[in-house]
């Protein structure tokens, strides 16, 4: 593998400083750890040859002979430019951030919750991230070879910079005394996860006006938190407007309990809105509801072509929570964005297709409130019977001070059919508090990955509404909202499949 391009420093600062780190700085400023730009690389993983040039902005344009080849230079090429981003991104959605940063008090208070690294991982191990990806990777293996095959050279690449590169990684590495695990494709899927529920997100919502129709009555809540009754202009063609609520749908569901007879109080209800609020303050992810795109029309543009113009409001990091490349090879010819830890390019374009992403504030999360058997807590009811909470047992490392050394904490996380049990991740919760249990949508057995794959294969929009057609035929996308020049795509569950969930 042939690198060749100029030079690009990155000085990331830390807000963690352990004790002896000062040195680690020192050495780094006169002899600075620089990631390769030129030179010949061989691996024995690698069937042809790949070229990977760096242009003046640092922006990697990757060349490879064939599919394989080409995702195993993604990782390895991704890895060396961000790999402790990499790490802590990981850190953050598979609660694992103790494990890297020990147990420390967070400067996050939200709500009068004060937070910590340990509390934090015990929070996303009850949300699931850890747990969604081990079992996509093995979903993924039976159901998706031909993805399980791809991100597996993508983490065979991510690996080999780890494994050759040990003594002189970045220098976060050095500061915090760690070594990082290799990645898995359960990693990747986690992280995947962790971002669509940041970006794509309603509970908060949900239990404020339950909190408020629970004080204050239906008609009060929606006028205090309203539903969007007014249109506003829109590009939308009508006809597909035909099939929108017009207001909120009072009785969903026969015999289902309304807010004023359930047991959950307000006060718990809001307690944890706060402490998902903190969450997002912690993982840098403050708000779900920004995002647009649009486009110009070529009739209005001076080259005949039109423009796609994105904007979906993330965070301002340092590194970028984006990671910019040009892939080239095996039917592949794109140039966009990633998130780093992640192979596929989410906004971007090929010769002749372009395609960003937007949130919908689309209501993809539900709250049920379980009862529980009086005469066994480990039962709850469904339909009418008892069926009992699936349990399993999960390791929180801590790590001690500045070594290399972890206790271990073991956590239980109890799950309905419906999601996982979050009581647990809510301080001073009253006595007899129901269990609540989270349902998202994110967490079905999902196809969006092989979306972008489409995005970035397809030769022009109609091969790939062809192909999303037959995608969304083998399994209703739960969740995709794409601008493709002129068509936006959104996909979600009907009302009538939600009936059946329940």
């Amino acid at each position: 593998m042939r690198v060749k391009g100029g030079l690009v420093i990155l000085v990331i600062g830390l807000s963690v400083l352990f004790s002896g780190c000062l040195g680690k700085f020192y050495n780094y400023q006169k002899e600075p750890i620089i990631t390769q730009r030129d030179g010949v690389l061989k691996f024995p993983q690698l069937k042809g040859r790949v070229e990977v040039y760096y242009d003046e902005y640092g922006i990697p344009q990757i060349f490879a002979e064939n599919e394989q080849d080409l995702f195993f230079a993604i990782g390895y090429v991704q890895a060396q430019d961000r790999l402790f981003e990499m790490v802590l991104l990981r850190a953050l959605a598979e609660g694992r951030l103790a494990e890297l940063l020990g147990d420390l008090d967070l400067p996050i208070s939200f709500g009068g919750i004060s937070l910590s690294t340990v509390k934090y991982d015990i929070h996303q191990r009850h949300w699931g991230m850890k747990y969604l990806g081990e079992v996509g990777e093995e979903l993924g293996k039976r159901y998706q070879p031909e993805l399980y095959n791809q991100v597996q050279a993508y983490v065979d690449g991510v690996n080999t910079y780890i494994r050759t590169h040990q003594g002189s990684l970045p220098v976060e590495f050095q500061v915090l005394n760690y070594e990082p695990e290799e990645f898995r494709i359960a990693d990747m899927l986690s992280l995947g996860g962790f971002i669509g529920s940041m970006l794509s997100a309603n509970a908060e919502v949900e239990l404020l006006r339950y909190a408020v129709m629970k004080k204050y009555g239906w008609e009060m809540t929606w006028n205090l938190v309203p539903y969007h009754t007014q249109l506003g202009p829109t590009i939308v063609p009508p006809e597909l407007l035909k099939n929108r609520l017009k207001e909120p749908v009072k009785d969903l569901l026969e015999g289902t309990p309304r807010a004023e007879e359930l047991e959950l109080s307000p006060a718990v209800a809001l307690k944890l809105v706060d402490k998902m609020m903190a969450m997002r303050e912690v993982s840098n992810f403050p708000s779900p509801l920004a995002s647009n795109n649009w486009v110009v029309s070529g009739k209005l543009t001076k080259t005949g072509y039109p423009i796609l113009c994105n904007d979906p409001h993330l965070s301002h990091i340092e590194p970028s929570l984006f990671y910019l490349m040009r892939v080239k090879g095996a039917g592949f010819d794109a140039y966009g964005v990633a998130f780093p830890g992640e192979p596929y390019i989410v906004l971007g374009h090929t010769k002749k297709l372009a395609w960003a992403a937007t949130t919908t504030a689309a209501d993809v999360q539900d709250l049920f409130i379980e009862k529980p058997n009086p005469e066994n807590p480990n039962q709850y009811l469904y339909k009418g019977e008892w069926r009992d909470f699936v349990e399993r047992e999960e390791e929180i490392k801590i790590k001690v001070g500045f070594s290399k050394k972890y206790r271990v904490e073991k956590i239980k996380i109890k799950q309905s059919i419906h999601g996982p049990i979050i009581n647990p991740v809510i301080d001073n919760l009253p006595k007899g508090t129901p269990p609540i249990a989270l349902r998202w949508a994110g967490w079905d057995f999902c196809r969006e990955l092989r979306v972008f794959n489409a995005l970035v294969e397809s030769r022009d929009i109609n091969e790939f509404l062809e192909k999303f057609k037959r995608l969304n035929q083998e399994k209703p996308m739960q969740l995709m909202n794409i601008a493709i020049m002129y068509n936006y795509l959104m996909k979600g569950s009907s009302i009538e499949d939600f009936k059946k969930a329940m």
